[in-house]
């Protein structure tokens, strides 16, 4: 995978426009996270709206850390050629 991340020049942007606090305790926390998305490449844009991210992250030596990450679903994605026209799917 990083060789064609790096053939393709590609980059990515993500705005994260809404979390949602699960629960949480002494140990553990869960929260679903919204974001917005885009990945740029020497050859085509693809942006992703409101993909759901579950997050679950633990607490170590005082400071939490995430634990895992699970992507439950996205409302729409669209690809572009560099030009701003759609490109095939």
């Amino acid at each position: 995978m990083a060789q064609v991340i790096v053939k393709l020049e590609a980059t990515s942007q993500a705005t994260v426009r809404e979390v949602y606090l699960a629960d949480v305790d002494e140990a553990t926390a869960h929260a679903i996270v919204v974001v917005d998305q885009q990945v740029n490449t020497s050859e085509a844009i693809r942006s992703v709206k409101d993909p759901h991210l579950e997050i679950s992250t633990v607490k170590e030596k005082g400071t939490r850390k995430i634990n895992d990450v699970t992507v439950l679903g996205a409302a729409s994605g669209d690809r572009y050629s560099l030009d701003g026209k759609p490109a095939d799917k």
